[in-house]
């Protein structure tokens, strides 16, 4: 469990990294801010949304469910962006 929990801390990390760098590098200035209030919104305010949402749905599938569920709708989307070709091939300017 502990080595799950180092692999995704570091994934984070690592990917928290590169979409500020990316970010930054290729969003316009006067529009940064909106960009960042949206990434804002969709990464922390609604996370406490979640918490009551994750407690019912264990106490209805079980929490192994919940748990592989979690995982999935963190891991698809994730393995599906690397088949943008433009997001594989991202360069600095």
């Amino acid at each position: 469990m502990f080595g799950a929990a180092l692999a995704a801390g570091v994934g984070t990390e690592i990917s928290m990294i590169a979409w500020t760098a990316i970010k930054q590098e290729y969003v316009p200035v006067a529009e940064l801010s909106r960009v960042s209030s949206f990434d804002q919104v969709g990464a922390v305010a609604l996370a406490p949304l979640a918490y009551p949402a994750a407690g019912f749905l264990a106490e209805a599938l079980g929490a192994p469910a919940v748990k592989v569920g979690c995982a999935l709708a963190i891991a698809i989307p994730s393995v599906l962006v690397l088949a943008v070709s433009e997001v594989r091939t991202l360069r600095s300017t």
